[in-house]
């Protein structure tokens, strides 16, 4: 049987919990797309979502979380992730889809 996968948060206001989650898979995917997944950490990501280290972690415990967050909102059947009206097609963030 499948670990249920579940992404901690200090916070109890689900809304905004889910607010700043999907802001920082916005610009996480900017970043995954410009860097490379394999070449980003979790501080370029916060630099880059405008937040703290500390306050990124609030909402993510890894870099890991933030895809395994995308697709969990998304289903298993995720076609396309839109970044400023670019489509990265597929279950991975690849630079070449946003020529």
């Amino acid at each position: 049987m499948p670990k249920e996968f579940t992404i901690r948060t200090f916070s109890n206001d689900q809304a905004l919990v889910k607010e700043r989650r999907n802001h920082i898979v916005r610009c996480s995917t900017r970043v995954f797309t410009k860097e490379g997944y394999d070449r980003t950490n979790m501080h370029e990501l916060a630099e880059a979502c405008d937040m703290s280290g500390g306050a990124l972690y609030h909402y993510f415990g890894s870099k890991e979380e933030i895809p395994r967050y995308v697709k969990e909102q998304t289903g298993p059947n995720l076609t396309a992730i839109d970044v400023d009206n670019k489509t990265c097609v597929g279950n991975t963030y690849r630079k070449e889809s946003f020529k």
